[in-house]
């Protein structure tokens, strides 16, 4: 088979689903599965930190599951990675973290284990509002859907331009994060 026939055979079968995913998405409730990042807030009696905060979920109706990441702000070698389960009504996200899964945690604080309420703005992609957790001065968190919005495919001759929803976004080379090549919404490999 000639390059060109196998490029428009796999530019049809692309194309093919996408519109099958589009109108599966048109049947089902809004679906808040994908990778979340943000920040996560704590309020101390007259002093407030902020965490890195992820999550990266997985919807079944309206049952949610997936895991949560926290990072130390001004050390993201610390680092907390924990379970996590919940209900979406199309609205609200309540969820509740479970347990620990790994960690290392910073040399004078511990993890807290999470729940809350986070309001779903569908326009914008964003989940945030209060969490609370036992042990713990309460504080609020703002999450922002990372989403590839640029074309997924690209001719050898054309210069790749990869673009993404979200805030704060930093390009790696590694899955360790120990090679940052750029950060921003967009980016030319």
């Amino acid at each position: 088979m000639s390059s060109n026939l196998f490029m428009v055979r796999l530019v049809i079968l692309f194309f093919l689903s996408m519109l099958l995913g589009q109108s599966r998405t048109l049947v089902q409730a809004q679906d808040i599965s994908g990778y979340w990042q943000g920040v996560l807030y704590q309020e101390f009696p007259g002093n407030t930190v902020y965490h890195p905060y992820s999550m990266n979920l997985s919807q079944n109706g309206t049952n949610v599951t997936g895991t949560s990441e926290i990072l130390w702000a001004t050390d993201p070698s610390y680092y907390g990675i924990m379970s996590l389960d919940g209900q979406f009504d199309g609205s609200i996200f309540s969820y509740q973290e479970l347990a620990i899964l790994m960690q290392n945690p910073h040399p004078s604080a511990a993890w807290c284990i999470k729940q809350g309420d986070l309001v779903y703005d569908g326009v914008n992609q964003i989940l945030e509002g209060p969490w609370q957790a036992p042990g713990c001065y309460p504080g609020t968190v703002e999450l922002h859907r990372l989403t590839l919005i640029s074309d997924t495919v690209f001719c050898l001759s054309d210069t790749a331009r990869l673009e993404v929803t979200g805030i704060g976004i930093r390009w790696y080379s590694d899955p360790e994060l120990t090679n940052l090549l750029d950060t921003g919404n967009v980016f030319f490999p």
